[in-house]
């Protein structure tokens, strides 16, 4: 069975199961997390990235329902829903042994969904447009 059959499974899965990814590192111990010293605040590039791939699933996720209203507003609820799970992700560190919740990562995470948020405006709409017989932005 194809994907086309089951959009649950294509658009909707994948940001469920990123979440429990986010999930799983933030019940890491802080003794037994690994520690990201490439460079400073590397940890923060981390948490964009991750939270630009959480953006992008959730966008996919929202833009493919049939409701009308929800898939018009995906991009913005995409990045709403970025946003919370990051404050609640921090939350729920301050429930893990030798972990704090920390502000700057909750806006590294703010910051990663408002990275792809610019992408797809910047890149791929254009060139939805564009292909779509639209004048690009």
């Amino acid at each position: 069975m194809s994907n086309k059959n089951h959009p649950f499974a294509k658009n909707r899965l994948p940001v469920i199961l990123w979440c429990c990814f986010i999930f799983f590192l933030s019940s890491i111990p802080g003794r037994d997390f690994p520690q990201v010293r490439l460079f400073p605040n590397a940890d923060k590039v981390v948490h964009a990235g991750l939270y630009f791939v959480f953006c992008w699933l959730a966008h996919r996720a929202f833009r493919s329902t049939s409701n009308k209203a929800v898939a018009e507003l995906s991009l913005y609820l995409a990045l709403v829903a970025a946003v919370v799970y990051g404050c609640s992700d921090e939350f729920h560190q301050l429930y893990v042994m030798g972990r704090t919740a920390d502000i700057f990562d909750m806006l590294a995470d703010a910051f990663g969904g408002l990275l792809y948020v610019a992408f797809f405006m910047v890149v791929v709409r254009p060139r939805i447009k564009t292909r779509s017989g639209l004048t690009a932005l």
